[in-house]
């Protein structure tokens, strides 16, 4: 089955940013995702396992429940603060 991928605006904040060196990262990842399965994809991509615990992610400036299904299109924006 195909899977389909949005690329979407990764903006890093505070701790994070610290870590990955850069304020911002285009990423393609699948248009349908576990909020959990999101934070791990974005945790090995940038290094960030070691706080990875410690990571919020906001879709397009809104805080998302870690026990969200995200549907994600092309372009979003995602906080990782």
């Amino acid at each position: 089955s195909y899977v389909m991928n949005a690329r979407i605006k990764i903006l890093f904040f505070g701790k994070s940013r610290e870590l990955v060196g850069k304020n911002e990262e285009f990423l393609d990842v699948p248009i349908h995702m576990t909020y959990k399965s999101l934070l791990n994809l974005i945790s090995k991509e940038f290094n960030l396992e070691k706080i990875s615990e410690n990571l919020i992610l906001a879709l397009n400036e809104e805080y998302c429940n870690p026990e969200q299904e995200l549907k994600l299109k092309e372009l979003d924006e995602l906080a990782v603060i």
